[in-house]
């Protein structure tokens, strides 16, 4: 067998549907046919309070996520709009906010799990 063969490799997706490849030119290549399962998170999202602001991370997803929806809670109370950060009240002071993200793709839609809680100053 020739050097060239033994040495061919290729990083792959792993979603990667189909892939093409020939020997006769070396050449790989690979057809993205879309995520293979619903999101899968890796890294729960993580909370943190700037100035007068909860800010959320949408955590770290497998398979493709094409949306994030984000649910604020104040002391287990669903709470807030869709949106990654939300604005501290006074009457918010004391009490902790929790976010949830959903990460959505074509297969469907996945919850991490809840993120760290963070008391309001």
């Amino acid at each position: 067998m020739p050097a060239w063969e033994t040495a061919l490799h290729a990083q792959v997706p792993a979603d990667a549907g189909m892939i093409l490849g020939s020997n006769t030119n070396r050449m790989v290549q690979w057809m993205d046919m879309g995520p293979s399962a619903p999101p899968a998170n890796v890294t729960v999202p993580f909370v943190t309070q700037v100035a007068a602001n909860m800010n959320c991370t949408m955590g770290t997803w497998d398979h493709e996520p094409t949306s994030y929806a984000y649910q604020w809670r104040s002391d287990g109370t669903n709470i807030g709009t869709n949106s990654p950060t939300y604005a501290v009240q006074a009457g918010d002071i004391g009490n902790t906010f929790t976010c949830i993200v959903t990460a959505t793709n074509s297969k469907g839609s996945t919850a991490a799990p809840v993120s760290n809680g963070v008391v309001a100053a």
